[in-house]
């Protein structure tokens, strides 16, 4: 009785229904015929349909495909042209399928199903979910209504669907969520909100989901981050947020989520950030920031995170990357700076704190021209090195750790072909007869030039019409020489034994551009020669050549510049020591106490002067000049000669030569006071007036005078 009332119920419904889809249609007919029966026979043919029990049980509409044996557990219903929710399904079915159909609501069809616990509507062209619609799916654990006409969420919309798990209704167009209508998803644990036109959710709407681990609200029109709703989701592990018209972070914009580790808010329009917008954020290992308009690195914001290990800061407003750009971020393996339009430096301790960085992706930088020359000082661990597309001319090998790097993607760069490639020319080419200068080869790099040519050959990057023969190959021969080297240097250090020891480039994009006839064209570094990448010897020996001649010129320079300097430097000596010669011979050395004439040591000839009538102070400076002039001799022997000069004498001559000079007579108060011990009589009243009358002896009184004495 009970499969018979469950019958009776179907074939109620269907009547009662409105549905025009062509299952529905054949049903009506059926029941018609059903009542055109004589009542008789009634029960005649409910016996019949007992009887049948089990194939009613596995009936499948047309169109569809039932799984699941007998039981009928699985049906898909896959574009079946479906205008609503089929009811002839065996109602223990778990799993039901209805795909791109046309289906408007599902009012009244599935409470049939209360087995259910996966329902796929998406690709329908459902408007509302209504109330109650799900109140006897106790048991559903994945809902899917994406790609369908949602525009609100009504108050209980989700009633009954306490065990549900996943929810999807991305894809919709709602704009309104009642702040009741998740209160019944206690169990839920991922929600995709993905591409609807909502801006803003009431307080609490999110309440009751203590459950949750994702939330996705990607590509709706928040203004602000739901900070009020997303307190209550302390289990959350993972939130996105990107394509939204958030502006600002603030400080408690994410409080309390302390489970997160995921936290995506790409594509928004963020500008600013608190400077404590991600604290607390504790266990967040994944950030994606990109395509914002952030104009410096938040250095300080992301220095909370100490645990995080990827993130992704591209499409940004960067003009550079300062010194320790990545404060605090020990644990960073991953991260990805591509598509900063206006980078144009990079600071050659930039990642410094990362030491524990393995994959850098800096790729589609049109202004980022150079690169430090020791960008990886502190990343000892970095193994992936992803720079094509952007505007490097010149590349050293020292700028990157090539012993311990496993990929190097340098494509569509426009190199210039220089010397300055000829590392990477080898690399690419396979030739390492002469090895690559200024490398510190590990154990696990080491190999010969065979090897090296086919790890080369092997390691660029097959073409778009691949050759999946060629890549089974390098598996196979990458994991055959990766066996072989850590068989090898199994006791080495850890780094290296599990590092395949062999480099892979993007070979084929890797090109430089040549001037040739006034004409630039780029070339494949691997098609290139030798002679093509190496500096031209004319050039060097131009060079070369310039610098001697500068050289040669500066030497030159300085050496008479020195020769000048040593001659001056001689002529200012040799008239130093002139002039310190004759100051020997000076006045001071003639002065001697005043003293009476008779008591003079050379009184012969100044006293027979002072006798004759002449002042002795004028005839003894004159007597040293004549003698000196008339008889030349040594400078000792001169100055062993020399009369004696009375003092007082001196001073007064002295003092009438400095008023001289100043081409005036002093005034007799300006004269200084001379002390006078010896007392003359037939003194003149002015200095002047002894030499106005004072009548030097010719040579010839002289030496009569001379000769007399003598």
């Amino acid at each position: 009785m009970k499969h018979l009332h469950r019958i009776t119920h179907v074939r109620w419904r269907l009547t009662s229904s409105s549905s025009s889809s062509s299952s529905s249609c054949r049903s009506t007919n059926t029941l018609s015929s059903l009542f055109s029966i004589p009542w008789l026979h009634l029960s005649s043919l409910l016996l019949i349909l007992l009887s049948y029990h089990q194939h009613t049980q596995a009936f499948c509409p047309s169109k569809c495909q039932c799984l699941g044996g007998d039981a009928n557990s699985k049906a898909f219903c896959v574009n079946a042209a479906l205008e609503d929710v089929p009811i002839q399904l065996n109602p223990e079915t778990k799993y039901i399928n209805l795909t791109l159909n046309k289906i408007r609501n599902i009012q009244f069809t599935l409470p049939f199903y209360m087995k259910l616990e996966i329902l796929d509507l998406s690709r329908n062209i459902i408007e509302t979910l209504g109330s109650k619609n799900f109140e006897y799916q106790t048991e559903m654990r994945t809902l899917n209504l994406s790609h369908n006409s949602v525009s609100s969420l009504q108050k209980d919309a989700f009633k009954g669907l306490s065990n549900l798990l996943v929810l999807d209704l991305s894809y919709n167009r709602i704009d309104i969520v009642d702040h009741t209508a998740m209160n019944n998803l206690t169990s839920l644990v991922e929600l995709d909100l993905t591409n609807n036109n909502i801006m803003s959710l009431e307080d609490n709407t999110f309440r009751n989901l203590m459950s949750l681990d994702i939330l996705i609200f990607k590509n709706n029109q928040l203004l602000d981050v739901p900070a009020n709703n997303l307190r209550h989701l302390q289990s959350l592990k993972s939130l996105d947020l990107s394509d939204n018209l958030v502006e600002y972070i603030r400080n408690d914009s994410f409080e309390g989520l302390r489970e997160l580790v995921t936290l995506t808010v790409r594509g928004n329009v963020i500008s600013e950030l608190d400077l404590s917008a991600f604290e607390g954020l504790i266990t967040l290992k994944h950030m994606d920031i990109a395509n914002n308009n952030l104009t410096m690195v938040p250095t300080q914001q992301l220095s909370k995170l100490s645990n995080l290990t990827h993130l992704t800061l591209s499409g940004n407003r960067f003009t550079h990357l300062p010194a320790v750009a990545f404060l605090n971020l020990f644990h960073l393996r991953e991260l990805h700076l591509n598509r900063l339009d206006f980078l144009q430096r990079i600071d050659s301790r930039a990642f410094v704190d990362n030491t524990h960085l393995q994959i850098l992706h800096l790729n589609n930088n049109p202004l980022l021209s150079d690169l430090p020359m020791r960008l990886f000082q502190g990343n000892p661990n970095i193994v992936e090195v992803y720079m094509q597309a952007n505007s490097l001319q010149t590349l050293y090998a020292a700028q990157f750790p090539i012993d311990q790097l496993e990929k190097l993607y340098l494509g569509d760069n426009p190199l210039q072909c220089n010397c300055t490639l000829f590392w990477l020319w080898r690399l690419v080419t396979g030739n390492f007869e002469n090895g690559i200068q200024g490398q510190d080869m590990k154990p696990g790099n080491m190999m010969g030039h065979h090897d090296a040519g086919s790890v080369a050959a092997l390691g660029a990057e097959p073409n778009a019409e691949g050759d999946d023969d060629n890549l089974i190959r390098v598996a196979a021969y990458v994991a055959e020489r990766k066996k072989d080297v850590t068989a090898k240097f199994q006791n080495t250090n850890p780094s290296v034994a599990s590092s395949s020891g062999y480099l892979k480039l993007d070979a084929e994009r890797i090109g430089c551009e040549v001037w040739h006839d006034n004409k630039r064209t780029r070339k494949h570094l691997a098609a290139m020669t030798e002679s093509e990448i190496t500096c031209p010897a004319h050039v060097v020996t131009i060079v070369c050549a310039v610098l001697t001649c500068l050289l040669v010129v500066m030497t030159g320079a300085s050496i008479i510049f020195y020769m000048r300097f040593v001659k001056r430097r001689r002529k200012l000596m040799h008239d130093r020591s002139l002039r310190s010669g004759k100051s020997i011979v000076n006045v001071h050395d003639r002065i001697l106490p005043h003293q009476p004439l008779s008591a003079a040591s050379n009184g012969g000839i100044a006293g027979t002067l002072m006798n004759g009538g002449y002042p002795h102070h004028t005839m003894q400076p004159q007597r040293t000049t004549l003698s000196h002039n008339m008889h030349p001799m040594h400078h000792q022997d001169y100055h062993q000669t020399l009369p004696q000069v009375d003092k007082l004498e001196l001073e007064r001559y002295l003092t009438a030569q400095a008023i001289a000079n100043e081409y005036r007579a002093l005034k007799p108060w300006e004269l200084p006071p001379v002390k006078d011990s010896n007392t003359y009589t037939d003194e003149p009243e002015h200095l002047y007036e002894k030499f106005d009358h004072y009548d030097y002896p010719d040579a010839h009184s002289m030496s009569k005078s001379s000769n007399g004495y003598s």
